[in-house]
């Protein structure tokens, strides 16, 4: 399967609960796709503003082809995330 077919199945798969972008650079790092989600659930009593309690959660999918993947590469992208982790 070429690379564009794979996204495309992928993407397919993330666009209802995701927002996505196409090239997205991150830093230094520049990503095929990236895709993002943000969501919020609480319970309430009787009216929206008394809330019993709330959580949130966000996802990141990010993709990136590479013709032949280095250690050097994926010791940089961990060090990506590492330095992202609580930055958003």
């Amino acid at each position: 399967m070429d690379k564009e077919k794979y996204y495309e199945k992928m993407l397919d798969k993330l666009k209802y609960n995701f927002d996505i972008n196409r090239n997205e650079r991150i830093g230094k790092w520049q990503f095929d796709i990236a895709a993002k989600s943000h969501i919020r659930n609480e319970k309430y009593i009787g009216f929206k503003s008394a809330v019993i309690y709330a959580f949130e959660n966000d996802e990141y999918v990010y993709g990136k082809h590479y013709h032949k993947l280095s250690k050097e590469d994926v010791v940089g992208f961990i060090e990506l995330l590492k330095s992202t982790i609580g930055n958003t």
